[in-house]
């Protein structure tokens, strides 16, 4: 869903992705594990954990992974599919609603 279209989160969140700082979070498979092994970090498990840690779930509105792909995080703009002045079920909103349920179910790994 974080990859998909034009300007997907890897095009800032990764090494070197905005030429300054290293990211918060990787949003795609990177030495993450630091094994040395360059792009082997299919390690899922650090992902998902990364993931994780971008979610509240005391107010699930102020977690990172939904408020910053709805327009709300550093370089502005709104993700398809996360426009959350939409009703829900409406195409507009569909990958945030995706994202919702995944958190809404205990974000399982």
């Amino acid at each position: 869903i974080l990859q998909t279209g034009g300007g997907g989160c890897t095009t800032c969140h990764q090494l070197g992705g905005n030429g300054t700082v290293t990211p918060p979070i990787w949003y795609t498979s990177y030495d993450r594990a630091a094994t040395g092994n360059g792009n082997d970090a299919t390690n899922d498990h650090w992902f998902y954990t990364e993931l994780r840690g971008r979610i509240n779930f005391t107010d699930l509105h102020a977690s990172k992974l939904l408020s910053k792909p709805s327009g709300n995080h550093h370089n502005g703009g709104l993700r398809t599919g996360f426009d959350t002045t939409a009703a829900p079920g409406q195409a507009a909103r569909v990958d945030y609603d995706k994202i919702l349920g995944w958190i809404l179910n205990g974000a399982p790994e």
